[in-house]
This record gives C-alpha cells, structure tokens and sequence, in this order.
C-alpha cells in the first residue's frame, strides 16, 4: 500500500489548512480552510465575499490546490474537521472543483450553508451530515470513522482513516476536556481500541504544543468569568471573545443572569454562529437573550443601554480589535455610548500575527482614552499542550508521525515531546512545509 500526504495549506504557519491524503489510488481532503489572519485587515473575520477569486489566491487567503490538479478524479471524499474559518472558510470557493461529497458534523454543514448565502456560490458537492462514532465506507480497504473529540466550537471530530494496513490518524484541533459545557467527552476509550489494532500515521495540530502544561476544561472559564464579573464595580460591562465558541457564549448568558444583568448579543459574526447553533438545538440564545446581528439595529440598542448601563451586559465582536467590528466601533466613538465607569472584558487570547497584535493594540489605546477599564486573557485555550499531546502518543503509539497545524517553532517544540518516547527526526518524524508531499510504503 502507498500512503501520500499532500500538506497544501497549514503546515508552513498557523491557517488556510488543507490536506489531501492519497491511498493508492483514492484521495481524501480533510479541512478547506482561509487565512484568517489575512482577512483581518478587511474587516470582521467573514469579510472576503467581495475579493475576486483569484485576488484571493494571490494574497494567499486561500489554498493553492493546483498540486492537486491531476488527481481530482481520485478524490472520494471531502472531510472538515470543525466549524473554524482557517478549516472551512474555503470550502465554497475549492469543493467545488471535485465530484466528491462533503462530510461533517451537523453544525459544521450548518456554518457551511451559511455560507453558501454569504458567498452566493452554492456548492455543487453533497452535503453529507456525520456523527461522532459514524463511519464510511471509502473502499474495500478504506473506511473513515469520526471520533469525538473536543475544541472550542461544538461537534469537532478527530478522523481516523482506517486500511487493511493500519489506521491514519488526522486530530484536527482539539484538547482533551474532560468537562465541556456542550456535548460530551472525548472518546478515549475509542482511540485506546485503535490505537491496539495499530497505528501507521498521526498528523496531529501543534499550535500550543510550546506550552508545557494541560489545556484546561471550559468548565474552567465559568469560575474566572464569575470572578471577573462579581468582583468589578462599574455599571457598564461589555464581553467579547470568539463569536464560535458557542460553549463560552452559553457561558456568558447564564452568568449575566447570575448577577442580575440582561444579556445583549451585538455582531454580524455573533448571528452567524448562534443561527447556526440555533437551527440545529444546541442552545436557543434568542429565547435567553436579544441577538442582533443587523448593524443598523446598534446604534438604536447602545442608545437604550446607554440609559441604564447598569441593567444590561453586552457581547459584542471585536476580540482580536478587527477593524468595523462593534467594539471597534464603540471604542471609534461612533456611537452615543460613554466608556468611563464600563468594564471591557477580553474572554480571549490574542492570536499571534502581527496584524492582529497591532490591530488588538489600537483596540485597547483608543479603550484606554476614553476611559473604560480593560481585562484581558480572560481564556482557557481549545487546542491541545504539552500534556495532552502526550495522552495521544500514549493511546496511539503511531508508527510515524507528520505535526501540522503550526509553523517550525510550533512543530520543534512538538518533537521536544515526542522525542521522550522513542520518536526520531527525519526517521519516523517528519516536518514538512506547505506543497512538500511525503509517500509511505507500506
């Protein structure tokens, strides 16, 4: 048997993630994703719709596939591993090309019909909703089993590639939370079971593998935003982190109502994650909390907020300082809303490339100017660390392992892990760059 792994997007620095894996004659694509951070100078997260296609293949927001080029016959499967947009905010733009279906959780298919009406392209691929603990049939010798497996955007999977020769195993972004606010453990026991009958190959993400440490349990973030919230005295408080993070934002709306306060949601991004959880029962916001997601609405909202700060706490976008986000807006002075006597908290971390550091920096200076009080890393992180990492190796014990999800300094300090337990670099370790194919014999 021949394995070939084509790393076409995510292998080189954090994002725009696409992998092709070719088994013999049968190819699967797992995750189509942007570059995110590229797209933050446009505005919030979402705002590629007006690029040109190729403006964006020049500006690097989105895979180059034409490595893929001569094999679009053999590909049989599309796989996206969760919602993020660095792992389907690409999807509508490349699926297309291929005759083949698009499998994922139900609120991974939810985000991408979303974005079928953002985009207006209509995928011409079926769109095939999944389970954790559902398998398909590729082949005779190829069946792909979803595993449940937990990150900070609900239905993430971990996806096993199962052959007569062993099982491939594709992590996607994950940690092992052993108390998530929605759905359920990661299935340990499942990965144990294979990783007995054999594992050929681990590709797994290594954006925190730098931190010596165990990624905390979201249960975690309840008792540092309940700290923040009951120990601050100013009458207004504005909350921002992740607009996917359905978890935390479920979080937010139970705690504002634990110290009295109306939950407000202000954001295009917020509507758009909290439809799509809405429209498959993951949680009704609308019935806990006033959504809107229409920027004419905002000014009319802050206005009535603005009279009676003290009965109210907002969510609103912004956490990275993106440019046209709401509290991009608020801190601009764009609405009749005063910043003295409100608390801003950051439930997030910053994402480490400059242009979001530098737009995050802006953020806070124009905050600072006009008087709000600033919290920050607010935050227990949905990707794996060290300790975690090791929990893998040990359930799995791969035969041969290619780190992706990071860029050399991420995947170093993945190998100063592994190398503890026997692996070796450039024998069955191997770090690849984006385009720079890798073939087993097996």
């Amino acid at each position: 048997m021949e394995i070939e792994i084509f790393p076409i997007g995510g292998y080189s620095y954090i994002g725009k993630n696409m992998s092709a894996i070719r088994i013999d004659d049968k190819i699967i694509i797992i995750d189509i994703g942007i570059n995110v951070d590229k797209i933050s100078q446009f505005g919030e997260r979402e705002d590629i719709i007006n690029k040109p296609l190729k403006e964006l293949y020049d500006l690097d927001i989105i895979p180059d596939d034409s490595i893929l080029e001569k094999y679009r016959d053999k590909v049989k499967a599309i796989i996206l591993t969760h919602g993020h947009l660095d792992h389907i905010g690409a999807v509508n733009f490349i699926a297309p090309k291929y005759n083949a279906p698009i499998y994922a959780s139900p609120y991974t298919i939810e985000l991408i019909k979303q974005q079928e009406k953002e985009y207006g392209i209509v995928l011409p691929n079926d769109l095939k909703k999944i389970s954790p603990n559902s398998s398909i049939k590729i082949s005779e010798n190829i069946l792909i089993n979803f595993i449940n497996i937990t990150h900070s955007i609900p239905q993430s999977l971990m996806i096993d590639i199962q052959t007569n020769k062993g099982h491939i195993i594709f992590s996607g972004d994950f940690k092992f939370n052993n108390f998530p606010v929605i759905g359920k453990k990661p299935d340990k026991e499942k990965l144990k079971k294979i990783g007995k009958e054999g594992v050929l190959l681990l590709i797994p993400e290594t954006t925190r593998a730098d931190e010596n440490s165990k990624s905390q349990s979201e249960i975690i973030e309840r008792y540092m935003l309940y700290d923040v919230l009951t120990s601050i005295d100013t009458k207004g408080v504005i909350i921002t982190t992740f607009s996917s993070h359905i978890a935390r934002l479920k979080l937010i709306v139970e705690l504002s109502k634990e110290i009295n306060r109306k939950p407000i949601f202000l954001g295009r991004s917020l509507g758009k994650y909290i439809n799509a959880a809405e429209n498959i029962n993951l949680y009704n916001f609308s019935q806990e909390a006033e959504v809107y997601f229409d920027a004419r609405d905002y000014k009319k909202v802050l206005e009535k907020v603005e009279k009676n700060k003290e009965e109210y706490l907002l969510i609103v976008t912004g956490h990275q300082g993106e440019p046209g986000s709401v509290l991009d807006r608020i801190a601009r002075g764009e609405y009749n809303f005063v910043l003295s006597n409100t608390t801003v908290i950051f439930a997030n971390n910053v994402i480490p490339h400059p242009i979001n550091e530098a737009n995050r920096k802006i953020l806070e200076e124009r905050l600072k100017r006009r008087k709000a009080e600033i919290i920050k890393d607010v935050h227990v992180s949905g990707h794996a660390k060290s300790q975690d990492h090791i929990m893998l190796i040990k359930m799995l014990n791969p035969e041969y392992i290619i780190p992706n999800h990071g860029d050399i300094n991420k995947k170093a300090s993945y190998y100063n892990i592994v190398s503890d337990y026997g692996y070796t670099l450039g024998e069955d370790i191997f770090f690849l760059e984006d385009y720079q194919r890798k073939i087993f014999n097996i």
